[in-house]
């Protein structure tokens, strides 16, 4: 997780992090402007959750959640924009943020976007066990592509793989 732009947001968002996540260890990284966060991520650093204020010095958080994007193709990353200015947003809807949050920062708006983050990630996660040769497999659901049936078998296609898993 991080977050980026002016310090005040910054200690606002990591407030809510700190009380949303109490029982759990969580990392966080912090970068003073997009140039900084694209050397983390071209240097194989991930993240889960990305919050990205969209104008700052430098390299502006629409270019950096861009190059994320251009990693991050299977868009595992969750990106929640922060900015001032909400009046020009469509042209970030390409980049597939999951949320956004207007300054100055308001606690009850990050929590709920963590929450609705939790239940996503959680969703994501699910699994359904099959059995093929007497032997169970499990998958993930949101792994699978495409499940194709032909005379009463059935194959499991998963993202990123040229042959069926069952």
């Amino acid at each position: 997780m991080f977050y980026i732009d002016d310090y005040r947001s910054t200690a606002d968002i990591t407030k809510v992090l700190e009380e949303f996540y109490k029982d759990n260890e969580y990392e966080q990284d912090d970068f003073k402007d997009g140039l900084e966060f694209v050397k983390s991520i071209e240097g194989q650093m991930r993240y889960d959750i990305v919050f990205m204020d969209i104008e700052m010095e430098g390299m502006n958080g629409d270019e950096a959640i861009h190059r994320l994007r251009a990693i991050d193709i299977d868009e595992n990353t969750y990106v929640v924009f922060v900015s001032s200015h909400t009046d020009n947003l469509t042209g970030l809807f390409s980049l597939h943020p999951f949320d956004f949050i207007t300054k100055p920062i308001n606690h009850g708006q990050v929590t709920e976007v963590l929450r609705k983050i939790k239940t996503s990630m959680m969703s994501e996660r699910t699994k359904i066990t099959v059995i093929e040769n007497r032997k169970e497999v499990e998958v993930f659901l949101s792994d699978i592509k495409y499940i194709q049936s032909e005379a009463h078998k059935i194959r499991i296609f998963l993202r990123g793989a040229t042959e069926p898993v069952i």
